[in-house]
């Protein structure tokens, strides 16, 4: 399993391990065989890339990801690495501390100790992202989820995870672009080294098939897949062909005029012009820039939303009474969760039968070309069937 990593982490901690031999052993470590010391080495690895996996996760939707703390209490750490005892330093026990020492010693990340107490031994960290401008490879053992694992803790999503090992990858296709990106304004953000260093990674698992999954309460199915930009969702493929893909356009405020009954917002959305109607009143604002602005007062907020905003004041004039039936709504019940129920209820519950294979992400569902027509007969049948008439982008 290559691995891409801090460039000298390796170095840094055989370093380190030779200082500790030194320290407790009379014999050279030379004489110790690599196999023995790739061991411990391997579990250091082990160590930084659980710490920026829980990162990542953590900040896969802030804005300046990598910026915070994740707390990773001491008895989860002392489960997944526990104790070793090599053969050539019998009295010494690897607990996970050594390797975070030396990971912080060496400034690979960071530690917090505020939440630390008696009685909840919880301790946080954050990868220091200066370290990942240069990256090294390492072959490490593969230690990740297989597809049966997948399959056993999801079995009403098999299908799709077998599709995700079926899928193949462009990888050469994928790095050459991601390079072209850099300095390059994608999503309100520049891409620099750390998005990079990201996407890499995520393109190494995949070409390995090292998936990983996960499906929240309202449906909604996660992956490796999902994880990466649109852009780069291009170069996945099925027997080395590109992939079609069906975008439901307006599909989230489509979903929600739905549920609260607003015709002139279901006239904007079944037309694909919903942020275009408000973006002609915001001659300044990107499309990227209002759908975070819609998102974050309006959709997915919790609370209910503040009528004295500007842009909720602009946005009520567009559409009347939307605002206030949205409120209303939201006493009732969670917004968010009722949108990603019916989105999941047809891009991953209606699809589970068919007989192409297919990859989705959340509003979207990818094909190979040869299934393009299927595909699309049996979205618009299950958009019908729900009374929705909408615009679907086909890329």
């Amino acid at each position: 399993m290559i691995q891409i990593i801090p460039k000298g982490l390796v170095a840094n901690f055989k370093k380190e391990l030779q200082e500790t031999f030194t320290k407790y052993s009379s014999t050279s470590i030379k004489e110790v065989s690599e196999q023995s010391i790739k061991k411990v080495v391997d579990q250091a690895v082990r160590v930084w890339c659980y710490i920026y996996e829980k990162q990542r996760i953590q900040s896969s939707m802030s804005s300046q990801p990598f910026s915070y703390c994740v707390n990773i209490p001491a008895y989860e750490m002392n489960q997944k690495f526990r104790s070793a005892v090599p053969e050539f330093l019998p009295i010494l026990k690897f607990r996970y501390t050594y390797f975070i020492d030396i990971l912080e010693k060496y400034g690979y990340i960071e530690k917090n100790n505020s939440y630390s107490n008696l009685y909840n031994y919880t301790k946080s960290y954050r990868v220091c992202v200066e370290k990942m401008v240069d990256y090294e490879f390492y072959n490490q053992p593969k230690i990740y989820r297989m597809k049966e694992d997948w399959i056993r803790e999801y079995p009403e999503s098999k299908s799709l995870i077998e599709n995700h090992y079926y899928s193949d990858l462009d990888i050469d296709g994928a790095l050459k672009y991601i390079e072209s990106m850099k300095g390059i304004g994608y999503k309100g953000r520049v891409v620099d080294d750390i998005r990079i260093f990201r996407w890499r990674r995520e393109l190494y698992n995949i070409k390995q098939k090292h998936f990983w999954f996960s499906k929240s309460a309202s449906g909604r199915f996660y992956s490796t897949y999902t994880n990466l930009p649109a852009p780069l969702r291009k170069f996945i493929t099925f027997e080395n062909k590109n992939l079609k893909t069906l975008d439901l356009k307006n599909a989230q405020p489509l979903f929600l005029a739905h549920l609260i009954k607003h015709d002139s917002m279901i006239e904007a959305c079944k037309n694909g012009v919903f942020y275009e109607k408000i973006l002609q009143n915001i001659p300044n604002l990107s499309r990227v820039k209002l759908k975070e602005l819609i998102y974050k007062t309006i959709l997915f907020d919790p609370k209910e939303i503040r009528m004295d905003l500007d842009f909720v004041k602009l946005v009520d004039r567009i559409f009347p009474e939307m605002i206030q039936k949205i409120n209303e709504f939201k006493r009732e019940k969670k917004v968010w969760l009722e949108l990603q129920k019916i989105e999941s209820s047809i891009f991953i519950d209606s699809m589970k039968k068919v007989q192409f294979p297919y990859l989705t992400c959340h509003d979207s569902i990818s094909v190979a070309p040869a299934y393009l027509q299927e595909a699309t007969t049996k979205l618009k049948k299950e958009l019908e069937k729900r009374g929705y008439e909408c615009v679907i982008d086909i890329d």
